[in-house]
């Protein structure tokens, strides 16, 4: 089998850290989550034997949602190195400079709503984008695995992060999303709810969803959902 990988040169530290501008979303609202505490303990080496990945997906609540996203990418603690922010979470990332920005899908409200998870205030930011781009992006998503009544979770690199202080810092982009993808995917098994990662990197479809500029890159998602009908 004739082999055809991409190559990545292997990252350094930069002499010197560049300085750069983090992109700022449009947001039109934001909605702070309920921290939820879990009493309950769950042993990781079980969920090592147990964990697996489902394809049925039924529509969360939001203590569903505080929970997967306080134990997967809020932020801890916080420093400054150079103006940069430096976050500490349950997951590590190259230089703690975090570069994975989290978008959030859901259908909530009568309508398909895209959000922009803020890990330091445990909030969901409402991007402005119309509804009948976010049903063509979830058109697009059902071609790869019907969402049914789950909610799509995408992750978008701020590359400048990581390209400001490393030299070749292509696979650490990719490094940094497949960390955050493997957390996600066992902190959802701990708390009950059914996970499916997608294989596409969603690169056009994130493009012509949020009009992003070429320094951000959409480095892949899942979808996440109820393991049965949620009872109120």
């Amino acid at each position: 089998m004739e082999r055809n990988l991409v190559k990545l040169n292997s990252p350094s530290l930069r002499s010197q850290a560049g300085l750069f501008s983090e992109y700022k979303y449009d947001v039109k609202s934001v909605e702070y989550l309920e921290h939820v505490k879990r009493t309950d303990v769950v042993n990781i080496f079980d969920l090592c034997s147990t964990r697996a990945t489902e394809r049925i997906f039924y529509k969360t609540s939001r203590v569903d949602i505080s929970l997967l996203f306080w134990y997967s990418f809020k932020s801890i603690c916080t420093r400054k190195e150079f103006d940069i922010t430096i976050k500490h979470k349950a997951f590590p990332s190259a230089g703690g400079r975090h570069s994975i920005d989290v978008l959030y899908i859901t259908h909530h409200n009568n309508r398909w709503n895209c959000f922009l998870y803020d890990d330091c205030a445990h909030a969901l930011c409402l991007l402005d984008i119309n509804n009948r781009q976010i049903l063509n992006f979830i058109h697009k998503i059902s071609s790869v695995l019907d969402p049914q009544f789950g909610d799509i979770i995408w992750f978008v690199s701020q590359d400048l992060k990581l390209s400001s202080k490393y030299e070749n810092a292509e696979s650490l982009i990719w490094r940094d999303a497949g960390v955050a993808l493997g957390h996600l995917a066992f902190v959802a098994e701990a708390i009950g709810l059914n996970f499916c990662p997608l294989g596409i990197t969603g690169d056009n479809e994130i493009r012509e969803l949020l009009c992003i500029p070429e320094s951000l890159s959409p480095v892949g998602g899942c979808i996440v959902g109820r393991k049965g009908p949620y009872e109120k």
